[in-house]
């Protein structure tokens, strides 16, 4: 597979291993969706990137005109019709590297029909953390609560912060729906802002849909009618159980946001 690194395309195995962000998971990355050959808000992610690169001390020296051109030309490439793109910004010895790859990674159609189990982490999220709230490379906790997930049996993981309220999944943010209203936890409870988090938002907003951001406990998301979670490889995903609870997931709001982002995505 060809990726790019640092103003050239090249073999895979070509990247060096001896630098910081190897030895000490210093970097920041974006997951972008390949739909129909084509890169799903790529802007936006860019913009994202950005932002974390400044608190965190790394250096992006790269337009996003030339990032389009190059982005481009790796999905021509390696053939990629629908799949996922890569971003990372890796710290070096001398400079900070620009890698990008592409990966034929996708969902399965049928899981968006029946839904997917979480199970809430005994783990907790530090809301004060520095990186907290920037999609770092430091991502062992979240591989690790994913990984022992799977393994009982459910796809993801829920984590509370250290104040016992709601945050994220290891790979997902999310919301949940009681009386129309839709709510889902605040960006200083702990979490990534995601992409697609900001379209269901933007959605709420063009649809009159109440979205409330806020601090809430593990019954308030118990006791709810149904639950999606969002990233930019998946969109929108229903949630049939949290532990042993089961929720709706062919709720009415839910759809109609779905629908929504699946026209954005297309459009």
């Amino acid at each position: 597979m060809k990726i790019y690194l640092d103003e050239k395309i090249i073999e895979e195995n070509q990247v060096s291993l001896f630098e910081p962000w190897l030895f000490y998971g210093y970097g920041l990355f974006e997951t972008i969706k390949i739909f129909q050959g084509k890169t799903i808000f790529l802007n936006e992610h860019y913009q994202r990137m950005k932002k974390s690169s400044i608190v965190l001390d790394l250096k992006i020296n790269i337009a996003l005109s030339k990032i389009i051109e190059i982005t481009d030309e790796l999905i021509k490439i390696n053939k990629i019709q629908e799949g996922s793109l890569k971003f990372l910004l890796l710290k070096g010895l001398k400079y900070d590297h620009l890698l990008i790859n592409t990966n034929f990674k996708k969902y399965d159609p049928e899981k968006y029909n029946q839904g997917l189990s979480i199970k809430i982490s005994e783990r907790r999220k530090n809301e004060k953390s520095l990186i907290i709230n920037h999609k770092s490379t430091n991502y062992l906790e979240n591989i690790l609560e994913k990984e022992a997930a799977l393994k009982e049996g459910y796809t993801d993981a829920l984590f509370l912060n250290s104040k016992e309220c709601l945050t994220e999944t290891t790979v997902a943010n999310i919301f949940f729906i009681n009386k129309k209203e839709i709510y889902t936890p605040s960006v200083d409870a702990g979490i990534l802002p995601g992409v697609v988090r900001e379209k269901v938002f933007y959605i709420a907003r063009q649809k009159n849909i109440v979205l409330k951001e806020g601090y809430f406990s593990k019954e308030k998301i118990m006791s709810s009618e149904a639950v999606f979670i969002t990233n930019s490889l998946m969109g929108i995903m229903p949630i049939k159980l949290i532990d042993n609870q089961k929720f709706n997931i062919n709720n009415e709001i839910m759809s109609e946001i779905s629908n929504f982002y699946n026209y954005l995505m297309e459009g």
